[in-house]
């Protein structure tokens, strides 16, 4: 995909609004130095000049406000492009072919232009920080090939070999999810300890302990809801009902763990 962005100076990128797919005429900018599947595009219906008359600080801001004129095309989401000759007459708009390409050459002649866009681009990133929940650091690094095997191998052998293979993994947040799947599935398996050391995240989970604003539903703002909604329909409701007691009896496992 990058090579088609290389060799087609001017090309039609396309993002999708729920049902709406919107033709963008773009040329490439560079790549995110940071991740090489994030490629940069210009938009060419922008204001170029414009773009090149504002300092630092105030591109930074253009850069973020919507219609944003440059366009995040990820290498490795299957992105829809379209070459400008095969583009239609009606994408064009009321610009030539031959006047996009100049467009494009215009901002290819001023190369600390593109340096600016590129810093810009890549300030406007979102920044997240990194968490202690395994389940909010997907993004935190990518897999080693031998984990990736013996991911693959821990969901076809017995439980046993499973919590051996538990120390095998080289990366934390996949000994923290195989040591998890244990504690459920087959909890006998585990160590005194390491099965203390489970039923207590799992109450700090149960009741929100130790987190002043919880990301999941607690079992105590869960009855609170529930009792709200059982307050609007009346006691006449036995699946609600049935599931509050469900609830209380969490609540009750959550205080004896």
């Amino acid at each position: 995909m990058n090579d088609f962005a290389i060799e087609n100076d001017v090309f039609i990128a396309f993002e999708t609004f729920g049902a709406r797919t919107v033709p963008n005429i773009v040329t490439r900018l560079g790549v995110n130095s940071g991740q090489g599947a994030l490629i940069y595009a210009l938009d060419l219906a922008c204001d170029l000049e414009e773009l090149a008359g504002l300092d630092d600080v105030k591109l930074l801001a253009r850069v973020k406000k919507s219609p944003r004129p440059i366009r995040r095309i990820k290498s490795n989401a299957a992105p829809i492009l379209m070459s400008l000759d095969d583009a239609p007459d009606h994408v064009l708009g009321d610009v030539t072919r031959d006047g996009w390409l100049q467009r494009a050459e215009k901002m290819r002649q001023e190369p600390e232009f593109i340096q600016r866009l590129l810093r810009g681009a890549e300030a406007a990133e979102s920044v997240y920080g990194t968490s202690k929940h395994v389940e909010e650091q997907i993004y935190e690094g990518f897999v080693g090939r031998q984990d990736e095997r013996l991911m693959a191998s821990f969901h076809t052998v017995a439980w046993e070999h499973r919590v051996e293979m538990i120390r095998q993994f080289q990366d934390v947040r996949l000994k923290r999810l195989a040591q998890r799947l244990v504690y459920f599935e087959r909890p006998d398996l585990l160590t005194d300890a390491d099965r203390d050391l489970m039923a207590a995240e799992l109450r700090r989970r149960l009741v929100g302990e130790g987190h002043e604003a919880p990301l999941w539903l607690t079992v105590e703002k869960a009855l609170a809801e529930l009792d709200e909604a059982l307050g609007k329909v009346g006691s006449d409701a036995p699946a609600l009902a049935g599931y509050r007691e469900h609830l209380a009896g969490l609540h009750a496992i959550s205080d004896g763990l």
